[in-house]
């Protein structure tokens, strides 16, 4: 499946961080010490300027880390809720992640943890 999936042209950016992203992919990739099928979408202009974007990164983590919970997140942080949905609207127009969503906010944290590779 791996292979297939890597010689997959996809419609758009969203639908290939959707199936390299997802938890039983990865971990096909490091068995196969085969992470080259990500190095695309971390060359891509939009998702390096996100991902060395400090605030969005920090607000994704902090929403993550409060269960997904728009208010207790931007309590812990003292941020307006209104700037953590700003930021978390900036990662859906960028990736089609919506990190409000479970699966999205997995496959999301996913891209965090393999980003750290490249």
């Amino acid at each position: 499946m791996e292979q297939n999936v890597c010689k997959t042209v996809f419609e758009s950016l969203e639908q290939k961080i959707r199936a390299v992203f997802s938890t039983p992919f990865i971990l096909r990739c490091v068995a196969g010490n085969n992470l080259l099928v990500y190095s695309d979408i971390f060359l891509n202009p939009q998702i390096k300027k996100m991902l060395a974007n400090e605030d969005i990164i920090t607000t994704a983590k902090i929403f993550l880390d409060n269960d997904l919970n728009l208010s207790k997140a931007s309590k812990k942080w003292f941020l307006h809720r209104n700037t953590m949905i700003y930021r978390i609207n900036k990662i859906k127009q960028t990736t089609g992640l919506d990190i409000r969503k479970f699966e999205d906010a997995v496959l999301f944290a996913n891209m965090l943890e393999l980003a750290k590779n490249f």
